[in-house]
């Protein structure tokens, strides 16, 4: 196999594996969400629960926007890490 081929397969296998555990992030967020919902639905406004019900459906939604941000990288390919410059404390 020549290296640009290797180098093409090795792409697509990266392609793949972003596109699956971005699929994978979006059903576990959307099912937090959703029973969140579901929960809210039932609590009553007074209810102690609730706000930290709240906190669940922020964050899942939060999550999803974040998963949802990163989408257009799963096609992108992969770039080699660069170094960051570095300050020192002071």
């Amino acid at each position: 196999m020549s290296p640009s081929s290797e180098q093409t397969l090795t792409s697509q296998r990266h392609v793949a594996v972003r596109t699956r555990l971005r699929h994978d992030f979006n059903i576990l967020i959307t099912s937090n969400t959703g029973f969140a919902d579901i929960l809210l639905t039932r609590l009553a406004l007074d209810d102690p629960a609730r706000p930290c019900v709240e906190k669940i459906k922020k964050s899942g939604t939060r999550a999803a926007m974040l998963v949802n941000s990163l989408s257009p990288l799963s096609d992108a390919p992969l770039s080699s890490p660069s170094p960051h410059p570095t300050t020192t404390a002071q």
